[in-house]
């Protein structure tokens, strides 16, 4: 299954202001992981969720419970 993501994906891309793909790390039914670089060079992964997926919010719940043990970024998009 191909993802329905509101953006092209690709090495090289900032679909986050300072966030620069570096590589795919791993694709599933619903998200993308990618290794990407941040502000200041810090090396980080960004996981891609394709929203209007029935099962996202799972997905989504499980990262949320989770934020207190990791550092995590919530990005929403409209």
């Amino acid at each position: 299954m191909k993802l329905a993501l509101r953006e092209h994906l690709e090495v090289g891309a900032e679909p986050l202001a300072g966030y620069r793909l570096r590589q795919l790390r791993g694709q599933g039914g619903f998200a993308q992981v990618w290794e990407a670089e941040g502000p200041g060079g810090r090396h980080v992964a960004l996981k891609f969720i394709d929203a209007k997926l029935r099962d996202a919010f799972k997905e989504v719940r499980s990262i949320r419970a989770i934020g207190n043990s990791c550092q995590t970024v919530q990005v929403a998009f409209p």
